[in-house]
């Protein structure tokens, strides 16, 4: 996987070069840290983007044992604009769909206050875990705990239309 015997010849000394998949594990290593952001720079990310709606959709897409990917956009009938991951989830308190107003904002991460200490007793939030709260355009909260949060914004499209 890596040529440390020829090394020094091709890029000089104590140096190796990859070789192989450990070059694509290099490069997905890469990409993973100039990714990382922390959960309150995504959560300014998303409010801005909600921001720029007219009307927001938010729905459930996918959930499978670890993560909850919600998507949203103006009509989700035919495909989505955003996308919000939730990675390692630990619990879900939430409408399956629901509108943003997005003329405030909308989603909070929620630490230190009377709030927390309320979804803790009544949740059993594992340590690690953050407390994300949506708050509705008819003033419901909802709450997703889980480690943390990634933001993607592109448009997924449920089907081709053929003229």
């Amino acid at each position: 996987v890596s040529q440390s015997r020829y090394a020094p010849e091709v890029v000089g000394s104590r140096f190796t070069y990859l070789k192989g998949d450990l070059v694509l594990l290099q490069f997905a290593l890469i990409n993973f840290v100039f990714e990382i952001c922390t959960n309150e720079e995504i959560l300014k990310k998303i409010n801005e983007t909600i921001s720029e709606y007219h009307y927001l959709e938010l729905s459930f897409f996918k959930l499978d044992k670890n993560n909850l990917i919600i998507v949203g956009g103006e009509d989700l009938m035919y495909f989505h604009e955003i996308e919000i991951e939730f990675v390692n989830i630990h619990t879900i308190n939430s409408n399956y769909n629901f509108k943003i107003d997005t003329n405030k904002e909308s989603f909070f991460l929620i630490e230190n206050c009377d709030e927390t200490i309320s979804i803790n007793k009544k949740y059993g939030v594992l340590k690690g875990n953050s407390i994300f709260k949506f708050i509705s355009e008819d003033n419901q909260s909802f709450y997703i705990v889980s480690e943390s949060v990634l933001f993607r914004k592109k448009i997924v499209k449920y089907f081709e239309f053929i003229e």
